[in-house]
């Protein structure tokens, strides 16, 4: 019957398309994270230039994400999008073992990888962007000019060449983001509509306060008008909103 057809539809169409775009995204991100930011440190003529932005950076995004979670918990105290909503959770029961934990100290020390090379197989970010600011301070520290330059471009030309190569895999997005959305209406509860709702509205909600507070911080410490800067990033965010769906 129809439950049959959308099994079916769902286990061998929707659900293996959909896995196949994530699959790419994943498969992606560590070469574009790690030339991106490799080839941007390769070109700064003097180091310690990069370290003096490098705090301003981090100080930056400390600052922002714990106003993001301030966003977050407030938006989520005032819709409560998960309220009255009863989910069956015995098929994510965790049995391991969870007498062990990680400190505060081994996450730093995680952050070294034990293999250049095995470090883009793995799942830590930390990783990459070490090996890249690394890779990227080792190119301007080299004594030969000419290796130096020669360098320097061919990071630029990894760089350039795996985002074109994203650019290819974001074509698909429409597709992914149809396969995502049918999978939901195929598989939700009627009772989880209203949540849903409530969840996509909080998604907007805290996006717009973010939004606020980044120019008002823009336009404190640059002095210019916050439309400038957003309107050169509406292309990534619109990439963003595109890729969202997808990945739900």
């Amino acid at each position: 019957g129809g439950a049959a057809l959308n099994d079916a539809v769902s286990g061998y169409i929707l659900t293996p398309l959909r896995t196949m775009f994530l699959n790419a995204l994943k498969m992606l991100v560590v070469p574009v994270v790690f030339f991106a930011i490799s080839s941007s440190v390769a070109g700064v003529s003097d180091i310690r230039e990069y370290g003096r932005i490098g705090i301003k950076v981090f100080t930056f995004y400390t600052f922002t994400s714990f106003v993001a979670i301030l966003v977050g918990y407030a938006v989520y105290q005032l819709l409560q999008p998960g309220a009255n909503v009863q989910l069956d959770m015995s098929a994510y029961n965790y049995t391991g073992d969870t007498g062990t934990g990680i400190s505060l100290l081994d996450s730093i020390v995680n952050i070294v990888p034990t293999s250049f090379v095995g470090a883009f197989t793995g799942t830590e970010m930390l990783q990459i962007i070490f090996l890249a600011i690394l890779t990227g301070a080792a190119a301007t520290m080299l004594d030969n000019g000419d290796d130096r330059q020669k360098v320097t471009e061919f990071l630029g030309l990894c760089n350039r060449f795996f985002l074109k190569l994203a650019s290819i895999v974001m074509k698909t997005i429409p597709l992914a983001t149809f396969c995502a959305m049918t999978l939901l209406v195929l598989t939700i509860d009627t009772s989880m509509v209203v949540a849903l709702l409530k969840l996509v509205l909080g998604m907007l909600l805290g996006g717009l306060g973010m939004y606020l507070v980044y120019s008002l911080l823009y336009a404190i410490f640059v002095h210019r008008n916050p439309l400038h800067f957003f309107r050169k990033c509406l292309p990534n965010f619109l990439l963003f909103l595109q890729i969202l769906p997808a990945q739900s």
